[in-house]
């Protein structure tokens, strides 16, 4: 099965073309609703519509559009599936959408990251107005990923169109000098969003149970979907993952914030409700500034694929405590927004891949303690 390539590049000074869309929803009030948003904004056409699953694989066929807004729930077949199949047959950018969080939907968020689903949001409504900006730049954000088809089978693989920041820097791109002055790490703090499911699962299922570190983890997801992903990591995980609750003691484990800021304090993990930092809640700045405030040099901050800023500011307060600092690499990020504007701030000590980012956990949670056995 042959590559599907990557566009070529604008020529300087060329017009960008529209983001061409595919809205799917079995709703014709929803349809016509994200139809307005998005044509509301001139980035945007709108290629086509489906009401159903099976309409939604011919048409992306059709029209081949850049990015296509799904439906969760419809008739016949659900927008699952119908994402399933497009992947397979020509892989594109699918934003999926839904107005619930039953426990049957959350289910089924294990199997929309499986197939290469990059995000997963609230449907917009017409009295939510804050929120429909948020979810033009979600569009907009998923669009520009690049979706691959490889020749092993129906494997989706992702890579990013922006700029490379850490090669025009002077970011360690190897594990070849670990800061000298780190003598022992007692936490580690990672922030994803689009994308990051996927990455998160390939570093923290390679952590092994006797792993002595909290892991603690903010990732941007639709309110009411994080159990769900906590559901699906601990069953990819040798160690435990849960919803970290305020109050509880730090221990060791994977440990994944749930709809409020999550942050530590005085030995414990916390929570906050105030408002949106970056425009998120939980936000990975408000969790790296904690961990500059209550750790120093003794703790971790990764920060991985994902559209916008945040956690650059934060990662930026815990690299100026004396902390270990990495962002993930351009060239394995879906989207490198987070990471690259954590190099562009000199937030960063590392822009490295997941791979290597797993290796650096595992090598800082080795010193200044007895010998471990993995």
């Amino acid at each position: 099965m042959s590559d599907l390539g990557v566009s070529a590049a604008l020529a300087p000074g060329a017009a960008q073309p529209r983001i061409r869309v595919l809205v799917v929803d079995d709703s014709s009030l929803q349809r016509g609703l994200l139809v307005a948003l998005l044509s509301a904004d001139s980035d945007f056409e709108i290629v086509g519509t489906a009401d159903s699953g099976e309409q939604a694989i011919v048409k992306a066929q059709q029209l081949l559009p850049n990015v296509i807004t799904m439906d969760l729930r419809m008739p016949g077949m659900d927008g699952l599936k119908a994402a399933q199949e497009i992947m397979a047959l020509r892989p594109t950018p699918i934003l999926l959408v839904t107005a619930s969080i039953s426990r049957d939907d959350q289910r089924l968020v294990a199997s929309a990251f499986s197939a290469g689903i990059l995000a997963i949001v609230a449907k917009p409504s017409v009295h939510a107005v804050e929120l429909h900006d948020e979810f033009r730049r979600m569009v907009k954000g998923v669009a520009r990923v690049k979706l691959v088809r490889r020749h092993t089978g129906h494997k989706v693989q992702a890579a990013a169109l922006i700029a490379p920041l850490e090669q025009r820097s002077k970011m360690r791109s190897s594990l070849a000098a670990m800061p000298a002055h780190v003598k022992r790490i007692d936490i580690i703090g990672i922030a994803s969003s689009t994308g990051g499911p996927q990455v998160l699962e390939q570093i923290l299922s390679t952590l092994p149970i006797n792993f002595p570190v909290p892991v603690l983890v903010v990732q941007h997801i639709a309110h009411g979907f994080a159990p769900s992903l906590v559901e699906w990591l601990d069953s990819r995980c040798h160690l435990r993952v849960r919803i970290a609750e305020s109050g509880l003691p730090l221990q060791a484990g994977i440990w994944i914030a749930d709809g409020k800021h999550l942050l530590v304090q005085a030995g414990a993990f916390g929570v906050s409700h105030q408002s949106t930092v970056s425009g998120h809640c939980p936000s990975g700045t408000v969790l790296f500034k904690s961990l500059a405030t209550e750790f120093g040099p003794s703790a971790l901050g990764v920060i991985l694929t994902g559209m916008g800023e945040d956690g650059a500011l934060g990662l930026q307060a815990l690299h100026d405590a004396g902390g270990v600092t990495i962002a993930q690499n351009f060239s394995s990020s879906v989207i490198h927004g987070m990471p690259g504007a954590a190099i562009a701030l000199g937030a960063a000590d590392f822009a490295l891949p997941p791979e290597d980012i797993a290796t650096a956990m595992r090598d800082f949670a080795r010193r200044g303690r007895p010998p471990l056995e993995w």
